[in-house]
């Protein structure tokens, strides 16, 4: 009989087989076990690409918050105790979800030597090859900054590919809350205000952030204009916030929208201006950190016209001098900025430029185009070569990295171990149809 897996519980080293007959026993002689205990893959904690509220993977969602206008890239990640075991993980999200999965990625520096015999290239032998194991998996959720987006989660799991009865991990719920910043509401066309010199003008100012749990308030900010000031009979108002009337017949405050009424009083000179600015600026709620301030301020100039009988007001928005607009890598933009390698145009690996926008093995960026071309003649086969034997002479099968008529090429591994092609001319009964071959059945 053949034993093609034999399970063992416990710790044995060895196992005796028991057989009988009738009435006579009769034992096998000792059977040398190779003892490898079955474990299930096991989640790491998420890594995040920026700072998060994390709780402990206790079966409460994984919180992770990131500022609007900059690139989120969270790392998923597993491995299992078993080398053998090929690790995938498997992801869960609803649609409309903004953002990508990359494909499953594994540890580049977790391998081991595999004994490779090789008979090409001049020589022959054995060579020591590192192979990627496949026991430990990443896989990454990159979200571009293409906006505000309302909070969104996804659940992923890790599970053994190359079992047919596989073992899963848990799962783990990932929600990710877009921070917004606060910002004034102002009409697209912002028309002016007239009125009476000398007379008062009352206009209100409103802001609102999309974070529904935030509190924001409207604050002065430095006039635009270097000594400009608001005039006599400035004043601005208490803050107030929008109120609901609910169902139950309470009012509930929504904190996140505030309107302050602010009194100016038309100038009555031409040379004298009144000029008031405000900025908005959010409590530290958690999605925040530290609290923000709005992208721009608002600012009202009132003027009066020569007659010195009316005037009238102007609302424009600068940018805040408080706030920096930086602008994120985008990886699929085709265009190579932050920390990116490379940009193609798309997020997709193994054509030179990987799903996380980083140059690919065999590959290389010439002068400032952001898509990689392949490097012939390094011995390695990548995208758009069908071969590469690293030389740049036709008529030995492989000319550009690509086979020429008549022949076949196949990987080979030279004496330190690397890969390169080597070709020969094609015959018949290899099971390789090469012209002018019209057919070939391997015999």
């Amino acid at each position: 009989a053949a034993f093609t897996d034999l399970f063992v519980s416990g710790v044995a080293s060895s196992v005796v087989l028991a057989f009988s007959s009738g009435s006579a026993q009769n034992t096998s002689n000792p059977f040398q076990v190779a003892v490898q205990n079955n474990a299930a893959p096991q989640l790491l904690a998420p890594s995040p690409g920026l700072c998060s509220d994390q709780s402990v993977l206790d079966g409460e969602p994984v919180k992770f918050y990131v500022m609007q206008g900059t690139r989120f890239a969270l790392e998923l990640r597993a491995s299992d105790a078993n080398q053998n075991d090929e690790v995938a993980i498997a992801v869960e999200a609803g649609g409309g979800m903004p953002g990508y999965f990359t494909e499953d990625l594994y540890d580049p520096s977790n391998t081991q030597a595999r004994s490779v015999s090789y008979s090409c290239g001049g020589g022959s032998g054995l060579v020591n090859v590192p192979e990627v194991l496949r026991n430990k998996v990443s896989r990454h959720f990159v979200w571009n900054p293409v906006g505000w987006f309302p909070p969104f989660t996804f659940r992923y799991f890790a599970t053994e590919a190359n079992k047919v009865s596989a073992e899963s991990s848990c799962t783990v719920t990932v929600s990710v809350e877009v921070c917004h910043r606060p910002a004034f509401v102002v009409s697209a066309s912002r028309p002016p205000v007239y009125g009476l010199a000398s007379a008062p003008v009352v206009l209100k100012v409103s802001a609102e952030d999309l974070n529904e749990e935030d509190v924001i308030t409207i604050e002065l900010a430095e006039p635009s204009r270097a000594g400009a000031t608001p005039g006599p009979g400035f004043s601005v108002g208490e803050e107030v916030f929008s109120s609901v009337l609910g169902v139950d017949g309470l009012t509930r405050l929504h904190k996140n929208k505030v309107s302050r009424q602010v009194t100016l009083t038309m100038p009555s000179s031409p040379d004298a201006p009144a000029e008031a600015c405000f900025r908005v600026r959010d409590n530290a709620y958690a999605c925040d950190f530290e609290g923000l301030v709005g992208e721009d301020e608002l600012c009202v100039t009132c003027t009066v016209d020569p007659s010195l009988v009316t005037g009238s007001c102007l609302t424009e928005m600068r940018t805040s001098p408080l706030y920096k607009r930086d602008f994120a890598a985008v990886c699929g933009d085709g265009r190579m900025t932050g920390g990116e390698t490379c940009d193609d145009g798309n997020t997709v690996s193994r054509d030179g430029c990987s799903s996380l926008c980083a140059l690919e093995d065999g590959f290389t960026i010439v002068g400032g185009d952001p898509s990689p071309v392949n490097n012939c003649g390094d011995g390695l086969v990548v995208a758009g070569e069908s071969c590469d034997d690293r030389n740049a002479f036709s008529g030995d099968g492989c000319y550009q990295c690509q086979e020429e008529p008549g022949y076949r090429c196949t990987d080979c591994y030279d004496s330190g171990g690397a890969v390169f092609s080597t070709c020969g001319p094609a015959a018949c009964g290899d099971n390789i149809v090469v012209p002018p071959e019209t057919c070939d059945d391997g015999n």
